[in-house]
């Protein structure tokens, strides 16, 4: 019987990242460009003997070794690189720049065509018209009017939008050919906006409704600045404006007549008859429900007289009760109208703050001049509304045509009476609506 066996020889691994170098002793030399590991560094002389670490000093940052001087023939070094790490190289420019001068080298050439220029509104949209015209009849006189309707909005930049508006529906034309005053425009305003901001000044509509606290609406001329932050998870909104109030709010209550569908006359906060309604600004409830404005829809108003005109849509009777709020021209006093206000919006909550303040400025009054007697009954009043009250009358020449009086005594008070005799001392007296039967003008059938 015979056996027989087979083998197989393993070959030894190796690592592939060991090196072996041999150099001849400098002053320092590079090993490698790859970074060396600081671990089983050996390096030994012509005889085979392993030196000790005092006879070099290893760079491990640079991959590089100094001897020192009594060192002389050649060294053997094994040592061990990173698989992955190379030696980081630095240039002074772009190595991809270097070009060999055996290669194509393109130029460009530069034309001299002139760049295409943009201009400064050639991102806007303009679109507008004007009308004038004269109405005549045989029963009344000429007249001129004229509209006005100007838009724009358009970018001024990539990040800067505009918008502005010049709107007039009934622009009377003055001897100068145009309307002087900015407030007798409908709609005035030039706005500039990005993403997160925009400033708008102008006629501004002011409104907080979203809150159940300090609700107001108000239509204003001045500046308003919004600002706006935003993130994934909240939401912050800014915004402060400053302005002339156009109009002095009231809020007036009354009841309907039965069957009569108007008009029924708005009134100033001290029962002036005939006031100028700003146009838009009002809300009108019925039985607290809002209306809305238009002859195919809940009423009409005037806004020059200050009436309004219920549609055939609400018959009206005695047990309606109405509220209409509005703002109304007041000549007395320019109105200041400050607001700041700022709301967070948060995934489990909000939270808001307001701030709101409108006064009049006292110390400019617009269409009527108080003398030194006025002032001081306006001072010593303090906040009694009844006793701001002044005698209003003034002597003039007599002149057909005019309402005026005579003064006479009568139980040692001073009357005034009227008196069409041009024999008399007459005066111009300025009346006071005091509420009804709350005055003191009779009508009498001998005077």
């Amino acid at each position: 019987m015979m056996i027989s066996f087979v083998g197989a020889q393993i070959p030894q691994w190796k690592n592939p990242n060991f090196r072996t170098k041999k150099v001849l002793v400098q002053d320092s030399v590079v090993l490698d460009s790859l970074f060396i590991l600081n671990t089983d560094l050996k390096i030994y002389d012509v005889d085979g003997n392993l030196l000790s670490p005092e006879e070099f000093r290893m760079d491990y940052q640079q991959s590089k070794i100094y001897f020192n001087s009594n060192l002389n023939d050649s060294l053997q070094i094994e040592y061990y690189v990173h698989p992955n790490l190379k030696k980081a190289v630095t240039y002074p420019r772009n190595p991809d720049l270097i070009v060999s001068s055996a290669s194509e080298i393109q130029a460009m050439v530069l034309d001299n065509r002139q760049k295409e220029e943009k201009e400064i509104f050639d991102g806007l949209v303009t679109q507008g018209n004007m009308v004038r015209g004269i109405s005549f009849g045989n029963n009344q006189g000429s007249s001129a009017q004229s509209s006005l309707d100007l838009r724009m909005n358009g970018q001024l930049s990539p990040e800067i939008g505009i918008t502005a508006m010049i709107s007039d529906t009934n622009v009377p034309i003055e001897a100068d050919g145009y309307t002087q005053n900015l407030e007798q425009f409908d709609k005035v305003f030039v706005e500039l906006f990005t993403d997160q901001s925009s400033v708008r000044a102008g006629h501004i509509d002011l409104e907080q409704t979203q809150e159940y606290f300090g609700k107001f609406n108000r239509r204003v001329s001045g500046l308003n600045l919004n600002h706006m932050i935003s993130t994934d998870s909240s939401s912050t909104h800014f915004q402060a404006a400053g302005s002339i109030s156009r109009g002095e709010f009231k809020q007036m209550k009354f009841v309907g007549q039965e069957g009569n569908q108007g008009p029924y006359r708005l009134t100033g906060n001290y029962d002036e008859a005939y006031v100028t309604i700003l146009s838009g600004s009002e809300k009108i409830f019925k039985d607290g429900i809002l209306l809305q404005r238009g002859e195919n829809y809940d009423y009409v108003i005037n806004y020059n007289t200050g009436e309004i005109t219920f549609t055939n849509k609400h018959l009206i009777c005695a047990t309606d009760r109405f509220i209409a709020e509005y703002q109304y021209t007041n000549r007395y006093y320019n109105r200041f109208l400050l607001y700041g206000g700022a709301k967070h919006v948060g995934k489990r909550f909000s939270i808001s703050s307001h701030l709101y303040s409108e006064s009049d400025s006292k110390n400019n009054a617009i269409n009527q001049s108080l003398s030194t007697e006025d002032k001081e009954i306006l001072a010593n009043a303090g906040n009694d509304t009844n006793a701001m009250y002044a005698d209003a009358f003034e002597r003039v020449p007599f002149e057909d045509g005019k309402i005026l009086y005579k003064k006479i005594s009568w139980n040692d008070i001073d009357i005034f009476v009227y008196s069409p005799d041009p024999a008399d001392e007459v005066y111009h007296v300025n009346f006071t609506h005091m509420g009804k039967n709350n005055g003191n003008y009779i009508l009498s059938d001998n005077a």
